[in-house]
Parts: structure tokens; C-alpha cells; sequence
């Protein structure tokens, strides 16, 4: 058994016992402590309650989507082994997208449970990515979707049509308030995304609204998190417009996108919310193929430029032929041929029917 460099005793500590070896420094028994005492506060089953040696350990720390794909192979996995206990160990960023799920029996971080000693360890990180030591050939990476990926990855059934994620009650009271007696269709806007290249441009959000509002006379709500370039989109203020970007947490936008009528955005982690909670959605997809990223959400659709129009659509995020992009643009070619008529037609087509 792992022991922390600390221990010179015959019988473990309490860390070791419990299979979190090696715990090295104070940082990392405080860390785990923090965990146990956040657990605590939840009311969610706490760490002295599960031997990490007899549990399933899935580690996936990358993206808000990837764990909204991830959640049908990790929830057939609990049902294929519910003798065991599942743990999801991710970015401490990402732990809102599952917290709750009945599923997980815990969440715990990357930083210190990476090399926890379970009694069955799928480390995902990196293993649905292209190229690299560990990860696809590209082969592999274009023959399938990617929750097939994970669901083979993790010895489950494929052909995932149901996405299990929890919406939080707190989270959802909250934004219920924040949306009462707003002037129907509520449309959402996820105005913003991380990557500079697959990013609505920032320039065509405003104008986006502007028609949305003349053609529905609904309330247009916009949510996502900024970036450096495009800070200035927190600043967005008309009639009504419910202008929440950088201000509410992953829970909170899983809640509010339940309330939704409708949903535009861009190849980002709010489609897969979207098609997970089966709210329609037009995603604004430039780099991705549709049959691996979005194809089995029933409730979403894609705008995405034709070949024709472009010929490295789609580029698949393997070679960025844009990049770097000029100087001042923010979002790639096939984002810019998206322009806000452009978007408005295809929503009003989707939308209607």
C-alpha cells in the first residue's frame, strides 16, 4: 500500500487506510479535509463513508461538455457495477456539472485523488483527445461520437439518447426569481465562449439581440463567462434584456437554461446543457462535425457553413488553418460567415418548427 513520505509507522495513518495515498504535504490534507467538511455542508455523503479501495474511480478534468457526454457512460456504469461505489474525480472548476447526480457516490479533486488507489481506476484524461502519446489515432477520433468514446472507454453500452444531469434546486428558486414576470419566449444567448475561434464574434452579439427582441418581443437573457477580448459584452444593457454574463455559477446556468424557451450558442458547454435538458438550441459550429459533438441531442441544431463556403469546415480542431487569427478578430472564418441575419433566419426556422 502507498503511504504518505511522512508515515514511519507499522499500521497506516487514517489517509493511507482510507486509500488516498500518497498524501504528501499539509496542502493536500487540507485540501482533503475542505472536500469533507464542503460534503458536510451539502449534506452529500461524506468521505469517512467511502473506502476508496472498494470504489470505481472515472477521471475526466477537462470541459464542461465533456462531462455532460460523459454522464450517460458514467451512470451506466454505476447501474453495471451498484455493488461499488463510483467517484468522479475532475477539476474542482467542473465539480458543479454532476454535483448531485445520483450516480456519484463522490466527486473529489484531480490535484490530490489523481493517484488515489481504487479498486478500479478509468483514467480518462487525455484518452478521447487526438494525437500524443495515450491519446487516438484520428482515425479513431473521426470514426466515432464522442460519448461513444467514453462509453467505450469505460466497457458500457453505446448509442447514449439520455444525458443525466442534475438541476439544483437552490439554483433553480434563484433564477425563478431573477426571470419573474420577464415578457415570453425567455431566449437565451451563451454569448460568449473560451475558445478565441469557435467564439460568437462579439461584435455581432448586440446586433443579435437587437433583431431577437424586434422579432419575438420576448426577453433576450445572455449568460456566459468572458474573456479578456470580450469583457465588454458585461456591459450590454437595453429593455428587456437580462444581462447575466460573468455573473452566475455552472449550477445557476444549468437552472436557468431549464427555464428556457430557447437557446442559442456556440460549440460550447451550454449546447450540451441544452441537449441534455432537451431545451431546443441552434449551436453556432463552425470547427466540429455534428455526428461526433451534438448529433444525439434531439433538441439541438447546427448552423455550420457549408464546405462550399469554406473548405476547411470542418477543421475538427485537429489543424487550425485560421490561426493565428488577425490581430483584433475574435472568432475564426467559419464563425464570421455567421453573421446575425444569418443566425436569426436559421433560429426563426428551428424555433417555428
Amino acid at each position: 500500500m502507498d503511504r504518505c513520505n511522512t508515515h514511519r509507522f507499522p499500521e497506516p495513518c487514517y489517509y493511507c487506510e482510507k486509500g488516498f495515498g500518497p498524501i504528501v504535504t499539509t496542502d493536500e490534507r487540507v485540501e482533503f479535509l475542505e472536500t469533507r467538511v464542503r460534503a458536510l455542508e451539502r449534506g452529500d455523503k461524506t468521505l469517512n463513508h467511502l473506502d476508496i479501495r472498494k470504489a470505481i474511480g472515472v477521471i475526466r478534468d477537462y470541459a464542461l461538455g465533456d462531462l455532460v457526454m460523459l454522464s450517460a457512460s458514467l451512470k451506466a456504469l454505476k447501474q453495471k457495477n451498484p455493488e461499488r461505489p463510483l467517484v468522479l474525480v475532475t477539476n474542482p472548476s467542473l465539480f458543479e456539472v454532476l454535483d448531485g447526480a445520483e450516480y456519484l457516490d463522490a466527486i473529489l479533486p484531480v490535484h490530490s485523488y489523481g493517484k488515489a488507489c481504487f479498486y478500479r481506476t478509468y483514467n480518462l484524461s487525455g484518452l478521447a483527445e487526438v494525437e500524443g502519446p495515450g491519446r487516438l489515432p484520428i482515425s479513431a477520433y473521426r470514426a466515432s461520437a464522442r460519448p461513444d468514446i467514453f462509453a467505450n472507454l469505460l466497457g458500457v453500452e453505446r448509442n447514449a439518447t439520455e444525458f443525466p444531469i442534475p438541476v439544483d434546486q437552490e439554483a433553480l428558486r434563484k433564477m425563478r426569481v431573477i426571470l419573474s414576470g420577464s415578457r415570453s419566449p425567455l431566449i437565451g444567448l451563451a454569448a460568449t465562449c473560451h475558445s478565441s475561434v469557435r467564439t460568437m464574434p462579439p461584435e455581432y452579439i448586440k446586433p443579435l439581440v437587437k433583431m431577437l427582441l424586434q422579432s419575438y418581443n420576448g426577453t433576450i437573457v445572455l449568460f456566459g463567462k468572458t474573456e479578456n477580448w470580450n469583457k465588454e459584452l458585461t456591459n450590454i444593457e437595453m429593455p428587456n434584456v437580462i444581462n447575466l454574463i460573468d455573473d452566475i455559477s455552472i449550477k445557476e446556468m444549468i437552472a436557468i437554461c431549464s427555464l428556457l424557451n430557447a437557446i442559442i450558442s456556440p460549440d460550447s458547454g451550454t449546447m450540451h446543457v441544452a441537449g441534455a435538458l432537451k431545451i431546443k438550441c441552434l449551436a453556432v459550429m463552425g470547427n466540429n462535425k455534428p455526428k461526433h459533438f451534438s448529433d444525439f441531442y434531439s433538441s439541438v441544431k447546427i448552423l455550420q457553413p457549408s464546405a462550399q463556403e469554406l473548405s476547411c469546415v470542418p477543421c475538427e480542431d485537429i489543424h487550425h488553418q485560421c490561426l493565428p487569427l488577425p490581430p483584433g478578430q475574435f472568432g475564426g472564418p467559419c464563425m464570421r460567415l455567421m453573421t446575425p441575419e444569418r443566425m436569426l433566419k436559421a433560429f426563426g426556422e428551428f424555433y417555428s418548427g
